[in-house]
């Protein structure tokens, strides 16, 4: 059933073709609209979306060239309605000048008879040359008209209307009608950027659209909705709708959004790494106070003390520009949060600077002494052993050793 409708559609879309090559305006206009209603059928039937939304886009085309005939036809009548005024109008004049020519021979008459002759030559050649001047007057005003008429109607180098609003057809065709030729126009199948859809979109989608593929034409062709005529026609093709000025600000606007969405993203990374190597600077640093703790004998309590350091997330109370989201204001306060940070981590680092500094002449002061300590401790535990000693056995060493 559905093909034997898609093969009418065609054909009363190919009849509507040859009205409007013959200049058939009128019929043209009720053709497509019936081949329109045919496709506009066909919708109702079809189960599958994307068979349904190319069906949808021929009957809103077939729609759109139906109101163009119709406008046509309707510019063809008010001009043919004009050129039968103007000459009703041209006939009206001539009638009234041959009855004024006709009352002037009456008035001449009476005169005399000895004028009568030439009164009658007289009127006659002026009534001729009037005729002949007002013909010629009239041909080429009539001409003039129509060539002005001609170059201010914009309709005669178009195809299609080019005030919308001026426009009122028939029912269904008003400018508040269902489906607008320039929205139906702009809606075309959209090809998708990647092969891949999101899945995620697919789960949402998943009841509405099974599954979508690259183009139309592969499923009206297997379900014998379209033509050879059709499938060929450059108007089927899936296209990549250009661009309209909102379109173009939106881009511009999403392109300087991505660029500072960048800027703060790159700053955020660079304040993080710049973070972890203050940390990892300050674990060195500390790790290396515990040593010399160690080793200076300091006391836990104070180990712990100095160890311990606060660490503020508070943003920084410098002025600073306002997010125009939230999302920009929480990466800004981390920003400055994480710039405090970095300056207390770098005082720090400073004051550990200056204590190791301290601690090392400490410990090198320490180093002196225990070794001078050693020396003296080992000089005098020599001269003890030598007090300890007897002169006997002083001289009996050698003669043992004899």
């Amino acid at each position: 059933m559905s093909s034997a409708i898609a093969a009418r559609a065609h054909a009363l879309q190919r009849k509507a073709e040859d009205f409007e090559e013959c200049g058939n305006w009128s019929e043209a206009a009720d053709t497509y609209k019936q081949a329109a209603d045919a496709f506009d059928g066909l919708i109702s039937k079809c189960n599958d979306y994307v068979v349904a939304t190319t069906l949808q886009e021929m009957r809103n085309k077939y729609l759109r060239k139906s109101k163009t005939c119709f406008y046509n036809a309707k510019t063809l009548s008010d001009k043919m309605r004009d050129e039968k005024l103007s000459k009703e109008q041209q006939l009206q004049q001539q009638q009234q000048q041959q009855q004024q020519s006709l009352a002037a021979s009456q008035d001449t008459k009476e005169s005399g008879d000895g004028e009568e002759g030439l009164s009658k030559s007289q009127n006659v050649d002026s009534s001729s040359s009037i005729n002949s001047a007002n013909n010629s007057d009239q041909a080429f005003e009539q001409f003039w008209n129509y060539v002005n008429e001609w170059v201010s109607n914009p309709v005669a180098f178009t195809s299609a209307p080019l005030d919308s609003n001026a426009f009122s057809g028939p029912g269904g065709f008003n400018k508040n009608s269902q489906f607008d030729a320039k929205s139906a126009l702009e809606s075309f199948y959209i090809v998708p950027l990647s092969g891949n859809l999101d899945q995620s979109r697919m789960g949402t989608l998943g009841p509405l659209i099974p599954s979508i593929p690259a183009s139309p034409l592969p499923a009206l062709r297997e379900s014998g909705l379209l033509d050879q005529d059709m499938a060929m026609s450059p108007n089927l093709d899936v296209k990549e709708t250009e661009t309209q000025n909102n379109n173009t600000n939106l881009e511009d606007e999403n392109k300087r959004l991505k660029e500072l969405v960048n800027s703060l993203a790159s700053r955020v990374n660079y304040l993080e790494k710049a973070a972890q190597e203050s940390n990892v600077l300050r674990s060195s640093i500390l790790n290396l106070q515990e040593e010399f703790s160690k080793h200076a004998g300091l006391s836990p309590a104070h180990r712990n003390m100095s160890t311990q350091w606060p660490i503020s997330r508070t943003p920084s109370s410098m002025g600073r520009p306002g997010g125009t989201t939230e999302r920009e204001k929480r990466l800004e306060d981390q920003i400055y949060g994480l710039q405090e940070q970095n300056e207390r981590l770098m005082a720090e680092n400073k004051r550990q600077d200056e204590l190791l500094v301290k601690y090392k002449e400490r410990w090198d002061r320490l180093k002196e002494t225990a070794r001078q300590k050693k020396i003296q401790q080992q000089q005098q535990h020599h001269r003890e052993q030598q007090q300890e000693l007897d002169p006997k056995d002083l001289v009996a060493i050698p003669e043992s050793l004899g």
